[in-house]
């Protein structure tokens, strides 16, 4: 097994990978095993394959590109359990004449196992049906008419087939040893045990009809959001691993002075949202969320292009505005579905200009330039190092939805730029990848690992923990970090960096308010007078091409002299929009403003505040 992947990473494992190729032939291993073993009544080969794809089907299911692949080709884990009893049964009928009892009784007693665990998971959807929460919140005091907590829990399916593999191996043994009484013991043990749980489970269903509707449970969460009187909120759907593009808005939120609530699609990203001060409610289903109710919010952000924005988009009383979660030269930058929103905030001019040479549909009126307020807390350039190594951050992006080699300098200059960097005399470095790197590409993820085992195998290599402080970055001064999750921020990657090596993406704008030197890599050698006036982030940085012959010399101009640090401050008011101490304050002026408009065309929202919600 690959030490480059850790537990936490299984649920969004691609299949393309050592762990996961190799999970898929152990499934199709065991598999081809059982029906041999029918085929040629080996009953050993039967056993063994039965048994360790039992083994095999609970590990993997933890990893859900596997089970997502699987189940999409109908050979999911209830499909390979069949195929097991259904082998087990056959084995048994072309041994029953050994059997002291009819081929009747072992058919009826083989097949009972099947029959009585799908009984219990179809029970499990009227039941999650009817126990779901509609709505799912964190630091907003609701009163609900009635608990929703399941009193009798359904087991996932790994669970049902763990415990169906005690009639199976009890058959096995019955045909390995002659001795039958086996078999029908554990088979009548299997039914005695989940027949109660399938008892108890109808007992659960028949209870449900006490739980309060979906619609008076909505209507108690409306009602408690109503009284508590939002402004504005932020919506946000995605798969768990985009969780990040909300949290670096969550502190503008908490500071923006008016009243914001957090508005989820996916429960998965209620963990990484738990520590923030505003309320968050959790709406997974598209008709629960078109019918609750927002009287009081004028204004929704939105971080992210997906298609559930629509679901909210629909709410005509509200100001609908997208604010992204980065700014760059990217071709994304100027999505067309942009055209969709009220408004498009952006952090400087070269935004506006960059959508208005796009020629989308967003019209310039509806461009709003309020700066980046999350950069306040990074800590502009001190020029002094103190004796310690030159600090080189690393933080390339990913290769994008379509996997194109240029959108990311990882597959094509990675490993090299690298392997540069550790050789490089009085340097250490900090590898700071984009969270996707990998997740399409096999070359970009292939690439990214070999770029974290170079750092790892060098002697001066570190670690910091999840999150780590001030004093955790002092003691790693001078050694090499591989960063990787949400915990340590790219601002603090930041502040502990004296250059950038970038792409072209958000990190390399951001960075310019740092004050510090950054160099931008070229992947597909585009001539330098070309990409500098197509791309405006390459105007204040050396170009680093995939030939490394001009490394060398960006890199020790970036250590002084740094000819390029005029055109930085120039090119810094282009991108981030002037300085402002408070640098939430233009946010809060555009916010007040907008509410105000809000509000003049809708007088009505405080009598549709307090009327009275149905259920």
């Amino acid at each position: 097994m690959s030490t480059l992947i850790t537990i936490k990473d299984a649920d969004n494992l691609p299949t393309k990978t050592p762990i996961g190729l190799s999970a898929l032939a152990l499934i199709g291993l065991t598999q081809a095993g059982a029906f041999l073993g029918v085929a040629g009544n080996w009953m050993w080969l039967f056993t063994v394959s039965a048994v360790l794809g039992v083994l095999v089907d609970i590990v993997t299911y933890q990893l859900r590109a596997i089970r997502v692949l699987l189940g999409s080709a109908h050979i999911g884990l209830v499909s390979r359990s069949l195929v097991r009893d259904l082998g087990l049964v056959i084995l048994l009928v072309q041994n029953a004449q050994t059997a002291p009892v009819s081929i009747f009784w072992l058919c009826l007693a083989g097949f009972s196992v099947p029959v009585l665990r799908g009984a219990l998971l179809f029970l499990d959807t009227p039941l999650e049906r009817r126990f779901r929460r509609a709505v799912i919140t964190l630091g907003l005091e609701v009163h609900e008419p009635r608990p929703h907590a399941r009193p009798v829990p359904i087991p996932e399916p790994t669970a049902a087939i763990l415990v169906g593999v005690i009639p199976l191996v009890g058959g096995c043994l019955s045909l390995l040893t002659g001795s039958w009484p086996v078999f029908f013991a554990t088979v009548a043990a299997y039914l005695l045990g989940l027949g109660a749980w399938l008892g108890l489970a109808l007992i659960a269903l028949v209870r449900s009809r006490r739980v309060a509707p979906r619609a008076a449970h909505l209507a108690v969460v409306n009602r408690a959001l109503t009284d508590w009187r939002p402004e504005a909120a932020i919506y946000f759907s995605g798969p768990p691993t985009a969780t990040y593009q909300l949290q670096m808005w969550l502190s503008v939120m908490e500071n923006i002075g008016r009243r914001v609530v957090v508005i989820l699609r996916e429960p998965a990203h209620l963990p990484n949202v738990g520590a923030t001060t505003l309320p968050v409610i959790c709406i997974p289903q598209a008709p629960d969320l078109m019918t609750f109710r927002f009287p009081t919010v004028r204004v929704a952000f939105y971080p992210a292009h997906v298609g559930k924005n629509i679901h909210l988009q629909r709410e005509p009383r509200m100001k609908h505005v997208f604010i992204g979660h980065g700014e760059s030269d990217k071709i994304a930058s100027v999505n067309p579905i942009t055209k969709g929103f009220d408004e498009v905030w952006v952090a400087g001019r070269a935004s506006r200009e960059r959508w208005r040479a796009a020629r989308v549909g967003v019209r310039d009126q509806a461009i709003v330039e309020v700066g980046r307020p999350q950069l306040g807390g990074i800590v502009p350039a001190s020029g002094d190092r103190s004796g310690r190594p030159l600090s080189v951050l690393y933080a390339p992006t990913w290769e994008g939805w379509t996997g194109d080699p240029a959108a990311s300098s990882v597959p094509s200059m990675g490993s090299a730029l690298i392997r540069w960097l550790l050789n490089r005399p009085d340097t250490r470095v900090i590898y700071r990848p984009h969270p996707f790197i990998g997740t399409v590409a096999d070359s970009a993820r292939k690439a990214h690992e070999a770029v974290i085992s170079a750092i790892r195998a060098d002697p001066r290599a570190g670690t910091l923990p999840d999150q780590p402080s001030e004093e955790d970055w002092r003691k790693t001064v001078d050694r090499h970090l591989v960063i990787s999750g949400s915990a340590t921020t790219l601002y603090e990657c930041f502040n502990n960096a004296d250059v950038l090596i970038g792409d072209i993406s958000s990190v390399v704008p951001d960075f310019l308010a740092s004050e510090k030197p950054l160099l931008v890599t070229n992947p597909s050698a585009v001539g330098h007078e070309t990409i500098r006036a197509e791309l405006a982030s390459t105007r204040a940085a050396a170009l680093l091409d995939p030939d490394p012959s001009g490394w060398e010399e960006a890199l020790s101009d970036a250590e002084g002299p740094d000819t390029w640090a005029e055109q930085r401050r120039a090119l810094r008011l282009e991108l981030l929009g002037p300085h402002h101490d408070d640098p939430v304050e233009p946010w809060r002026a555009a916010l007040a403003d907008l509410i105000e408009r809000a509000e003049r065309e809708w007088p009505d929202a405080a009598a549709e505040a307090s009327a009275p919600m149905d259920g």
